[in-house]
């Protein structure tokens, strides 16, 4: 970059132009576009846009602290930013819709609208721009573009979504929300949930994060440039990060890796944890994890091909009805854990055979088995509540007292029953015929608060709670 030296005539000049004031009604026509070329030349640009950023970037001018905060409108800030492109104002506004792949229009639009809220010129909004921290001095000369991963052309890939879905699931993959995505494709929400949604049928998995894996895996979207695992990332987030792929629920994410990858849960949940620490959503990360080597069309769990082993119930059992519930089909009970104490008369849950209803004397928290595994490994056994064991539903139901919980603490890596909701029990030592039996039997005390909680809450509720709280509530989702 070549040194640029204004005198103090010249820094008048684009001080003017900087502030948007008409340099050559004050200074005078011949006067400023003089001084305008001789420093477009030295400073290597074309444009007074370009002039006024360097001139800012440099403190050869005024340039004011950073008072404020980008807008909350990406599309704005990117906008915003690319005032400073050297681009002559003539095509500044179709390169920038080009870049960020919208309509000139829209482009035309923001830029108008933050002149007229600034009351000053193109040139004028380079200054206001350092003010908001949109400009900081370290931008290239090109406009910024939010993608990271292009959209093939349609008819190129496994399966075919059309230009307009394809485009949809370049934004995601570059970790936009549904909310954003609208916003930049100029469309509603529930038609950017329909694309998805249309995508996830055509690549035959649910998941978001899996759908983008079965996007770059088909050819939908172009691979991102190869890169290297950043520094600084731990080998427990490295051991993870290839089964973010993995098209399971996300609260079924972490027990489910544990079991196929043989990881240790608690290692598992850090690992989650310091990946989504990063600030990246899951979709971002499996960008990455491509960009990194750690994913590719060869992985051997390449999600669009949906491992249907991962989730699929284990065959029915066939109980006789005189058969112990200490037999545990599901095997809930981790191994070396199994319940050999008798059977003892009702002392927690008083409920007795028949039907409950939920949310009145008890409730009823369902889980997976993965996750009532962990929770039974990670609570002290004299600590275990009563566990209503489920085949037939491939699930099983913690009995805790009812209590009132905000409607976003109902659901996490566990559901709370609606209340109402009915409950029908087993006989106390055998398995009713639905087969469903008791894997803890009913006499130990209701599930407590500080045992349950990290299974329901979006935030870690206090030091004491497992791991896996404090990853969901890094999380997000």
């Amino acid at each position: 970059m070549r040194d640029l030296v204004l005198t103090d005539e010249e820094r008048a000049v684009v001080g003017h132009l900087a502030d948007g004031s008409d340099a050559a009604r004050l200074l005078g026509g011949r006067t400023v576009a003089g001084h305008v070329r001789r420093m477009q030349a030295a400073a290597g640009v074309r444009t007074t846009r370009a002039l006024v950023y360097r001139c800012l970037d440099e403190h050869l001018i005024d340039r004011p602290a950073r008072t404020g905060r980008p807008p909350a409108d990406r599309l704005t800030e990117l906008v915003w930013a690319g005032m400073r492109a050297d681009i002559p104002d003539t095509r500044l506004i179709s390169a920038l819709a080009t870049s960020l792949r919208v309509t000139p229009h829209r482009v035309r639009k923001v830029i108008q609208s933050l002149a007229d809220e600034h009351r000053t010129s193109w040139c004028g909004l380079l200054r206001p721009a350092f003010a908001a921290n949109v400009l900081t001095g370290d931008e290239g000369p090109e406009p910024s573009s939010p993608f990271d991963v292009a959209a093939t052309e349609p008819g190129t890939g496994k399966w075919n979504p059309n230009r307009q879905q394809r485009f949809s699931l370049s934004l995601r993959a570059s970790g936009l929300s549904v909310a954003e995505c609208a916003q930049w494709m100029d469309v509603s929400e529930v038609a950017v949930s329909d694309n998805w949604r249309i995508c996830r049928r055509q690549a035959g998995v649910e998941a978001d994060r899996s759908l983008v894996h079965a996007a770059l895996a088909a050819g939908v979207l172009e691979p991102p440039v190869q890169s290297v695992i950043p520094k600084g990332v731990p080998a427990s987030a490295v051991a993870v990060w290839p089964w973010l792929a993995l098209d399971v629920p996300d609260g079924r994410l972490p027990a489910t890796i544990s079991r196929l990858s043989g990881l240790p849960p608690a290692e598992v949940v850090a690992g989650l944890a310091s990946l989504r620490g990063t600030g990246m959503t899951d979709c971002r990360l499996i960008v990455a994890g491509w960009a990194c080597g750690l994913l590719d069309t060869r992985s051997q769990i390449s999600a669009w091909t949906r491992p249907t082993t991962i989730s699929a119930p284990p065959p029915r059992p066939t109980l006789s009805g005189s058969s112990r519930n200490r037999k545990d089909p599901l095997s809930l009970i981790p191994p070396g854990m199994e319940e050999e104490e008798p059977f003892l008369p009702p002392t927690g849950f008083t409920a007795t055979e028949g039907v409950t209803v939920a949310g009145r004397t008890y409730d009823f928290l369902r889980v997976t088995p993965d996750v009532c595994r962990m929770l039974l490994q990670r609570v002290p056994r004299p600590s275990w509540g009563p566990v209503l064991a489920l085949p037939g539903a491939h699930a099983a139901l913690l009995v805790t007292a009812p209590r009132p919980l905000h409607h976003e603490r109902r659901s996490l890596m566990g559901r709370l029953l609606a209340p109402g909701g009915r409950v029908h029990l087993p006989p106390v030592d055998t398995a009713a015929p639905d087969c469903s039996y008791w894997a803890v039997p009913q006499h130990r005390p209701l599930w407590g608060t500080a045992d349950l909680a990290w299974l329901l809450s979006p935030v870690s509720l206090s030091a004491a709670a497992p791991p896996a709280a404090r990853l969901l509530g890094a999380a997000d989702v």
